[in-house]
C-alpha cells in the first residue's frame, strides 16, 4: 500500500519549478558581475604592477646606487685612517 504525501508537499513540490529558474537566473547574474568585477580589478593589479616595474625599481636603483656612493666613501676614510694609523705606528716605532 502507497501512501501519497501530505497535501502542503505536494503544494511545495509543484512551486519548485517556479522559483527555481529565477533563483538560478539570479544566481548567474551575480556570478557574472563578480566576474566583471574580478576582471576589473585583475586589470587594475596589471597596470599597477606595470607602474611599479617602469618606475619603483627605477628608484630603488638610484638608492641602491647613492648608498653604494656611501659605502664606497666610508671605505676610502676608513682606508685613509688606516694608513695614517700605520704611518703613525711606525714613525712612534724609529724614534
Amino acid at each position: 500500500m502507497q501512501t501519497s504525501p501530505p497535501a502542503p508537499v505536494t503544494w511545495l513540490a509543484s512551486l519548485l519549478p517556479l522559483l527555481g529558474w529565477p533563483t538560478l537566473l539570479l544566481l548567474a547574474w551575480r556570478i557574472s558581475s563578480r566576474w566583471e568585477q574580478l576582471k576589473a580589478h585583475a586589470s587594475t593589479m596589471q597596470a599597477d604592477v606595470v607602474k611599479i616595474k617602469d618606475n619603483h625599481l627605477f628608484h630603488v636603483q638610484e638608492s641602491l646606487n647613492g648608498i653604494n656612493n656611501t659605502v664606497q666613501k666610508m671605505d676610502e676614510n676608513i682606508s685613509g685612517l688606516r694608513d695614517d694609523a700605520r704611518t703613525y705606528f711606525l714613525a712612534s716605532q724609529k724614534k
